[in-house]
C-alpha cells in the first residue's frame, strides 16, 4: 500500500539527552505549537505517514507514496520565501494537498502581505495539484483569492480537530472551583502584534497575576523559558545571566527576583503531542496570547481564552468560536488578569462551529482524495 509524504510542520521533535533546547526548538520549525499541526494530521489520514526524515529522494516518493500533504502553518508571511518547498514539490509529479494554509499580518488588510516570488510559486504549484486549498480562515482565503487563486476549502487548522471527536463541549465551573492554571504568551514575537506596546502590556498583566495563583508558564519558542524548563546538561554551557535577560527586561515593569524565581521553578516545555495532553489536562484554565498553547487546552475539554494579537491568532479565533479578547483592546496591564480572561469564556458559539468545521473538513479530505479515520457522528 502506497504511503502518504508529510511535509511541512513536523508530528514530533525526537530528542536525546544531548540535544540542545535551541536545536529541538529548530526542528520544531521554531514553534512547538507546530507539533500540533503535523501530529493531527497523522492522526486523521489513514495510512501510513513518512517524512523527509525516511525519504528525502524525490524519485523514491513518487515510487513509494501516492501524494504529499502539507500540515501547514503561517506560510504566507511576507518575511517567508518558500521558493526552497517550490522547488521540492516541481520535483515530485504527485498530487499535493495543503492543510491549515494561514497568512499573518498585523492586520486584515490583504494588500499589505507583499509575499516574497518563492511563496507565491509554491502556492499556485498546490492550486494546480489538488481539488481545492485547506485555509485557516476568510482572511487567508481572500489573500489568495487577490494573487488569482480561488479553489479554496475554509477548514481552520487540522489542530481543531485534534480529538478526532464530531463533537467539542466545554464545561465551565465557577472560577473560585479554579485551582490550577497555565498561562503562555509571545514575548519574541511581540514586534509583529497589531499593538506591540498594548500586547507587551497584557502579557506583563497576565503574569503579574499569575505569580498570585498555583500557575505554570508553557514555553513554545521561547528559548530560555524552555532552557529553564528542561533542565539539560546539553544547555549548561548557557550561562544564568544570558537566560534571564531578555526575560527581565520584557517583563521589566515587574519585581525581577520573583520574575526569576517564577520561570526558574514553574516553566514547562513539550516536544512532543501526547505528553503536552497528559499535562495540560492537569489545569482547570489556560489563557494567554498562543493560539495552540490554548487550543490544546480545549481539544482536552479544558477551558482556554486566547489574547488574539495578530491576523493569524485572531483569524483561527473568530473561525472556530473561540473565547479571545484583542490585544488592541488593551489599555493597560490591569485589564488583563485570569479571573477576567476567564469570566469572558462563552463557550456557546465554539459548540456550534465546531460540529459545522468537523463535518466541512471530511468534505475537504474526501474532496481531495485523502483517506480518513475521523467519525462522522458522536458514538
Amino acid at each position: 500500500m502506497k504511503k502518504i509524504f508529510l511535509y511541512g510542520a513536523p508530528p514530533v521533535v525526537p530528542q536525546t539527552p544531548e540535544d540542545s533546547t535551541k536545536f529541538l526548538i529548530e526542528r520544531s520549525g521554531r514553534n512547538t505549537g507546530n507539533l500540533l499541526i503535523g501530529y493531527s494530521v497523522t492522526q486523521h489520514l489513514d495510512g501510513e505517514c513518512v517524512t523527509m526524515k525516511q525519504i528525502s529522494d524525490p524519485k523514491k516518493i513518487e515510487d513509494e507514496c501516492y501524494c504529499v500533504v502539507i500540515a501547514a502553518a503561517n506560510f504566507l508571511h511576507t518575511g517567508f520565501d518558500l521558493g526552497f518547498m517550490a522547488d521540492f514539490l516541481e520535483k515530485i509529479q504527485l498530487p499535493c494537498v495543503v492543510i491549515g494554509l494561514g497568512a499573518q499580518s498585523n492586520n486584515y488588510d490583504i494588500t499589505k502581505i507583499k509575499l516574497q516570488e518563492g511563496t507565491i510559486r509554491f502556492v499556485k504549484i498546490i492550486a494546480e495539484r489538488s481539488t481545492s486549498l485547506g485555509v485557516r480562515g476568510y482572511y487567508t482565503a481572500q489573500v489568495l483569492a487577490y494573487l488569482g487563486i480561488y479553489n479554496v476549502e475554509v477548514i481552520g487548522c487540522p489542530s481543531f480537530y485534534l480529538s478526532c471527536s464530531p463533537e467539542l463541549i466545554i464545561k465551565k465551573k465557577p472560577f473560585s472551583d479554579i485551582k490550577k492554571i497555565a498561562i503562555n504568551s509571545s514575548r519574541r514575537v511581540t514586534a509583529h502584534s497589531a499593538a506591540p506596546e498594548k500586547m507587551r502590556l497584557a502579557e506583563i498583566g497576565l503574569l503579574k497575576d499569575a505569580m498570585n495563583h498555583d500557575s505554570d508558564f508553557i514555553a513554545q519558542d521561547e528559548r530560555e523559558e524552555a532552557i529553564l524548563a528542561r533542565k539539560s546538561p546539553a544547555d549548561m554551557d548557557t550561562d544564568e545571566k544570558s537566560i534571564f535577560y531578555p526575560i527581565l527586561a520584557h517583563y521589566k515593569d515587574l519585581n525581577g527576583e520573583k520574575v526569576k524565581s517564577f520561570f526558574a521553578q514553574r516553566s514547562k516545555v513539550f516536544f512532543d503531542v501526547p505528553s503536552w495532553e497528559a499535562q495540560i489536562r492537569k489545569y482547570d484554565f489556560v489563557c494567554g496570547t498562543r493560539f495552540h498553547g490554548n487550543l490544546i487546552a480545549l481539544q482536552n475539554g479544558i477551558p482556554a481564552t486566547v489574547i488574539a494579537h495578530d491576523s493569524r491568532t485572531r483569524e483561527l479565533s473568530e473561525l472556530l468560536g473561540m473565547p479571545h479578547v484583542l490585544v488592541q483592546d488593551v489599555q493597560k496591564m490591569e485589564d488583563i488578569s485570569i479571573e477576567k480572561l476567564y469570566d469572558l469564556a462563552d463557550f456557546s458559539r465554539l459548540h456550534k462551529s465546531y460540529s459545522y468545521l468537523y463535518k466541512r473538513y471530511l468534505s475537504f479530505l474526501k474532496a481531495n482524495n485523502l483517506k480518513h479515520v475521523l467519525s462522522f457522528s458522536q458514538k
